[in-house]
């Protein structure tokens, strides 16, 4: 399901519709879509109605719930469906996930378990596509908090490269010579693993 999620970004006009239960959800999702430059529409139950009429084949949904249980929520699916737009839903529970969607996407999980899958595997795509010229590599696995330099920085031997959170803990990534940031990989709230690449320091 996260793979079609992913393949689907940049394609068509991701919508987010969500509970009012889940709206603090919805909108913490929207944001954290927006710093890897994914846009999206957020529309809450209240604005369902008007909403509907506009649903064109150019879109596709993600559905979040914690409950199922909302008769507008459901009315929108099937209104999605009847259009032949592809609608994807994240849920809390299996049930939740019966009540609102019957195929094939659908997870049940975690709000912040799928967020953190899904960011991690599309920042494992990106990484296979793009040059691995790099010589500064994580050492842990975790999450950049902070990048500390910038391209065309000079940096010296015991320099602090970014942070990484790792086991709930700050790890310092330190630079092992002098040179100039040639290139970045990563960026804030990038899940990074042991031997992934992180920057490249032009030592010449």
């Amino acid at each position: 399901m996260i793979n079609a999620l992913i393949e689907d970004f940049g394609k068509k006009n991701l919508i987010i519709i969500c509970d009012k239960e889940s709206l603090d959800v919805a909108e913490d999702f929207k944001d954290k879509l927006l710093q890897k430059n994914i846009e999206s529409l957020l529309i809450s139950e209240d604005e369902f109605d008007l909403f509907n009429a506009t649903l064109s084949g150019d879109d596709f949904l993600l559905v979040l719930s914690k409950t199922g249980q909302n008769p507008m929520l459901r009315k929108m699916i099937v209104k999605a469906r009847r259009k032949n737009l592809k609608v994807y839903g994240v849920y809390d529970n299996f049930r939740c996930g019966l009540a609102l969607l019957s195929d094939k996407y659908f997870i049940t999980s975690k709000y912040s378990n799928f967020l953190n899958t899904l960011f991690m595997m599309m920042n494992l795509q990106n990484k296979k596509s793009m040059p691995q010229k790099a010589n500064v590599f994580s050492h842990v696995n975790g999450s950049i908090i902070r990048v500390n330099v910038t391209l065309g920085d000079e940096v010296k031997k015991g320099s602090v490269l970014a942070i990484i959170e790792s086991m709930k803990m700050e790890m310092e990534l330190v630079c092992d010579m002098n040179g100039i940031v040639d290139e970045i990989w990563v960026a804030p709230g990038d899940a990074v693993f042991i031997d992934d690449p992180i920057m490249f320091i032009n030592d010449e």
